[in-house]
């Protein structure tokens, strides 16, 4: 049984981000996230494009980021982050917008829900994912009139929302069996369409758009049987497109590099993978490389890959010479660890 609710929710801009007093401000290459499951402490260290540290800004949240999913990064120059809190409890009940610009002046959206697995940013709205007790919970907020829509999931895990031209995906895995559906909304969340297909595995998190098409890293089939697999959605269409296998098990990471999806390899419960794939879209194959640093996350800028490992080492490889290291540069994560990397 599905609910829909209309509470109130209250939006602030700049505040709720406690900061050392020497915060950074100016430009960068790219950011790294170090955070803490067990204290509210986290970091966000500033770096130029040859990894070189320009500064930081400190956070009171614990788990803020997770290399388990995505940033969200939206046009007027902010990333999303998700907060989690202490593991114990995940209950910051926040969003961060932090400001990629010179300012670096956030946005924090407070909203009721606890353990929010996803989220996905529009121009009016943010929609969240989240569960709690065997229920899953789709919400939206209006940025202007500062109010939350529901929509109830019991019995079930809703683990990731996606917005596209007016329409959320939302992927629902069933408690029981273990089937996971695409349900197809509109921004009223009002159920449009369900996408099913035996081929849709599960751990869906990690994904990219391109020509009307939402590209998922698929590390695991129906049966929690590792896979070298994406699945394809035809968002014009809002329909199973098709399953690409890769070369290689565990796709994580993904992006659009030219012609080209660049995915990396690694599974994300004990990230130990060093492979990278660059498959042809127009070739439909794809080629392989391996690197000599260990995958946790990344982040593509122009024609270069930063790859952060658990033991806080972070790389720079460019893409047209053969992901050549170029750079590295070595993170503190004493009672911490980096949970993403951000390019500007």
């Amino acid at each position: 049984m599905k609910k829909i609710i209309c509470i109130l929710l209250f939006i602030s801009i700049g505040a709720g981000c406690a900061r050392d007093i020497n915060s950074f401000t100016g430009d960068f290459e790219l950011a790294v996230i170090t955070t803490s499951s067990s204290v509210e402490r986290s970091t966000v260290n500033y770096f130029s494009d040859g990894l070189k540290l320009l500064g930081s800004n400190s956070y009171e949240y614990a788990e803020f980021g997770t290399h388990f999913t995505q940033p969200q990064y939206t046009d007027d120059n902010f990333v999303y982050i998700i907060p989690k809190g202490l593991s114990k409890y995940h209950n910051t009940k926040k969003i961060i917008g932090l400001n990629l610009g010179e300012t670096k002046k956030d946005i924090v959206v407070n909203i009721d829900k606890s353990n929010i697995q996803s989220q996905a940013i529009s121009d009016q709205y943010v929609f969240v994912a989240s569960n709690l007790n065997g229920v899953s919970y789709l919400s939206r907020i209006d940025k202007e009139t500062e109010r939350l829509l529901d929509k109830e999931y019991k019995g079930e895990y809703l683990y990731l929302v996606i917005a596209y031209d007016n329409h959320i995906y939302a992927f629902i895995q069933d408690l029981a069996n273990s089937s996971v559906r695409i349900e197809v909304l509109n921004y009223n969340l009002e159920l449009k369409k369900v996408i099913t297909n035996k081929l849709i595995g599960q751990n869906h998190s990690k994904y990219v758009i391109h020509n009307k098409m939402l590209y998922l890293s698929q590390p695991f089939d129906i049966d929690d049987k590792a896979v070298r697999d994406l699945l394809v959605i035809d968002l014009e269409l809002q329909e199973f497109n098709r399953i690409i296998t890769l070369s290689s098990n565990y796709p994580s990471d993904i992006y659009v590099y030219k012609d080209n999806l660049l995915i990396t390899h690694t599974n994300d419960v004990m990230p130990m993978g060093k492979t990278i794939s660059v498959y042809n879209l127009s070739e439909e194959k794809d080629a392989v490389y391996m690197l000599e640093t260990k995958i946790m996350t990344s982040a593509l800028c122009e024609n270069y890959l930063y790859i952060a490992d658990m033991e806080g080492n972070l790389s720079k490889f460019d893409i047209e010479n053969d992901f050549e290291l170029v750079a590295k540069a070595e993170i503190d994560v004493d009672n911490k660890y980096i949970s993403n990397i951000i390019a500007k």
